[in-house]
């Protein structure tokens, strides 16, 4: 299976270039590629046309490739993630989450086989960019890539998409936990104990080949 992280973002509520951002000594994108590093070998790095490469570490062997359509947000990067993964399903995140579970991505993608999508309900509000999307949810992308005001909720609504409850895996605070992202100087403060509390879950008690061999979404 492939992981995306979208890293191409504007950062525009932080004001710099959140990706590069240390959280406990490693730059939030770094935590984003070691955390998917434990769940796959094919991870696939989205950035934004002319973005400097030379930040983006080496250790964690990656393709690297730029939005088809610069400055249209997450859907069109997702877009480009999605058409490049090698796999019918595909983790995605976003590089500005500093405490991604990796056993929370093994239960995701256990519970893709048969939607378009796994996304995981936290406080009530969908997580779209901490998801599993599979590559016959490309043509409902692709509809949206027109208009530069829809989102991912958007998106979502004309999937069928199976919503993982906070209740399903790891454990109280585990899915807020790793679905925090940095948006603000605050998120960045926090950051650091929010990271420090994670913990990787063990793989769920369905067997982990599953996906492999349903993958018809």
């Amino acid at each position: 299976m492939t992981g995306i992280v979208l890293a191409g973002g504007g950062s525009r509520r932080l004001g710099r270039q959140k990706s590069l951002e240390l959280v406990a000594g490693r730059t939030l994108l770094e935590r984003a590629l070691t955390a998917l590093a434990q769940v796959t070998a094919d991870i696939i790095i989205v950035i934004a046309p002319g973005q400097d490469r030379s930040s983006i570490p080496r250790y964690v062997p990656a393709r690297i490739v730029e939005d088809v359509l610069p400055d249209r947000g997450p859907v069109a990067a997702l877009y480009t993630g999605l058409v490049s993964a090698g796999s019918a399903y595909a983790w995605a995140v976003g590089c500005d989450m500093p405490s991604i579970d990796p056993g929370l991505l093994r239960y995701l993608m256990a519970e893709a086989p048969g939607y378009q999508a796994a996304v995981p309900v936290v406080g009530g509000r969908l997580q779209p960019l901490h998801a599993v999307y599979c590559r016959t949810a490309l043509p409902a992308l692709a509809s949206l890539l027109g208009d530069p005001r829809a989102g991912l909720h958007r998106f979502l609504d004309r999937l069928r998409v199976r919503h993982v409850e906070e209740t399903e895996a790891g454990g109280p605070g585990a899915w807020s936990r790793s679905c925090f992202n940095v948006n603000t100087e605050w998120d960045l403060a926090l950051a650091p104990l929010v990271a420090a509390t994670i913990r990787g879950l063990p793989r769920p008690h369905r067997h982990s080949s599953a996906v492999s061999h349903r993958y018809r979404c």
